[in-house]
């Protein structure tokens, strides 16, 4: 027998000969149960963002539509760039100026322009 001529191997005679192996892959198919290994895929929790009292519409609109919507601080505070703290105070102390809350709305959907009139209908 003759050795596979790496240099490994040159002058061994008793060697066996490189074979190349064969790999097959085999694709599993989904488990049907969930069980401790494949855990059943976490659901999200409902908001617990509450509309407060006592403050500006826009700010309320902000709050229902965040529950809504089922968005959270951490989430507005990253897609608007407004913090998190100035949201949390604007529910008790502070109020937002336009550029905040102009960002705020845009990120849940909603456009603040100022109107001419009193009686005016958001749609």
């Amino acid at each position: 027998m003759r050795g596979c001529g790496s240099s490994r191997h040159k002058g061994y005679s008793n060697t066996l000969p490189c074979v190349a192996a064969i790999v097959t892959i085999v694709v599993m198919p989904a488990p049907l149960k969930y069980s401790r290994r494949n855990p059943e895929p976490r659901r999200r929790r409902p908001s617990t963002v509450t509309v407060p009292e006592g403050v500006s519409p826009h700010v309320k609109l902000l709050f229902a539509e965040m529950r809504q919507l089922n968005v959270t601080y951490d989430e507005v505070e990253e897609g608007s760039r407004v913090r998190r703290a100035a949201l949390k105070a604007w529910r008790h102390k502070n109020r937002p100026n336009l550029g905040s809350i102009e960002a705020a709305l845009g990120f849940v959907g909603w456009d603040f322009v100022p109107a001419e009139g009193t009686n005016l209908v958001v749609c």
